[in-house]
């Protein structure tokens, strides 16, 4: 291979690069949506914030879908083996304990948490991926890798969901249980419907974990995925059964959400063609053209979660100080675009400084003095059962 060709080129074993380009992508877009902040109000009905809006409307679909897909592929791959099992376990929660401290960090700054504790329960986008992450990683381990069991309920918990999304959304209860169904009180990512796309999402990890056959077999589900949502979501179906339900709020999230599965899925084939159109290509000098955009989009997949974090900082402020307070809601087109690029090298800079300290830890954690060490107790050797 030229030197110089795409990174990705080389796949990582296990790895399924549409996917983490899907996630790369959902960054940059995720910053490219709220830098819009910048933009003067007079362009509130402009014909490109429109179309902005529309795409960035599938943001919080990808990175939910991501999440999913990931917990649902090294879940399944670790299933089988108790070791592999436990690691992983470990792994999930310390995942799941980094994604709930900077939702409790953004929930401080947004919602009067001290005043009325129930804002904490309030679901946000990532504390909707730890419900997520932590649901598919119990599916996924009760199953103890019979993947089409695991398949089977990811994905009649994902249809259930979306059939009891209308009384959900219409439900008044109490304030705790109301938080956490739907939108009425303040949550932004409620379970009713926005659950189904992590567990979709895992159900084609569990697909894609099966040995040799596994990209292909996600490709074909993936494409039954798109037939089945884009053919219930059609306006034939109207007559049938949708018009029994008008102004139904919580049938137009139903409706809504098949939508947005469906366009996911055209997303994801897209990238599955650019990625084989990319290794056929992989000779040709020309292709060096795309490297900085690919490694763009592969640095912000890896660095997701402090993605997140590191730009609303620049944007909204940390520790009391606004990064951008001077710009908003005071440029141009333009303004907009050369500063949204700033977020976004700030963000990769800030990104690049965690990871790092993050790496310097972990490597003084590891080379910890043998004499500082507590000593060892002899223990007597267990038989494994």
């Amino acid at each position: 291979m030229a030197a110089g060709s795409l990174i990705l080129h080389s796949p990582t074993p296990g790895r399924v690069r549409a996917m983490d380009w899907l996630r790369g992508l959902s960054v940059l877009f995720m910053i490219e949506c709220h830098s819009l902040i910048f933009l003067d109000p007079k362009y509130a009905y402009s014909h490109l914030l429109m179309t902005l809006n529309g795409i960035n409307g599938m943001v919080s679909v990808a990175f939910l879908f991501t999440s999913g897909f990931a917990g649902g592929l090294v879940g399944a791959r670790a299933a089988k083996d108790s070791a592999a099992r436990k690691r992983r376990a470990k792994r999930t929660f310390w995942r799941l304990l980094q994604v709930l401290v900077m939702s409790l960090y953004f929930h401080s700054a947004s919602a009067p948490i001290y005043t009325h504790p129930a804002t904490l329960l309030q679901v946000d986008i990532l504390f909707c991926i730890a419900i997520g992450v932590m649901a598919v990683w119990l599916i996924v381990t009760l199953c103890s890798g019979h993947n089409a069991v695991a398949i089977f309920v990811l994905v009649t918990t994902a249809t259930l969901i979306l059939i009891f999304t209308p009384p959900a959304v219409r439900y008044r209860g109490g304030t705790i249980v109301t938080e956490l169904l739907n939108s009425s009180t303040g949550s932004m990512f409620p379970i009713f419907p926005w659950l189904i796309y992590p567990l979709l999402g895992a159900a084609m990890g569990v697909i894609a974990a099966t040995p040799n056959t596994g990209r292909r077999r996600l490709i074909f589900a993936i494409i039954a995925l798109l037939l089945v949502t884009w053919t219930i979501n059609q306006p034939f179906l109207d007559a049938i059964f949708w018009s029994h339900f008008p102004n139904d709020d919580g049938l137009f999230w139903v409706r809504n959400g098949l939508e947005r599965i469906w366009i996911l899925c055209v997303v994801l084939l897209a990238l599955f063609t650019i990625d084989y159109a990319a290794l056929a290509l992989a000779s040709v000098s020309w292709s060096r053209l795309f490297v900085p955009l690919e490694r763009t989009v592969d640095f912000f997949s890896r660095h997701a979660l402090f993605g997140y974090f590191a730009h609303l900082s620049l944007l909204y402020g940390f520790l009391t100080f606004q990064f951008t307070n001077q710009w908003h809601h005071r440029s141009t087109w333009t303004q907009y675009t050369w500063r949204m690029l700033i977020v976004i090298a700030g963000t990769a800079v800030v990104c690049m400084v965690i990871h790092r300290v993050k790496r310097l830890l972990d490597s003084l954690v590891r080379n910890v003095p043998a004499s500082r060490k507590l000593p060892d107790t002899p223990l007597a050797p267990v038989q494994e059962s």
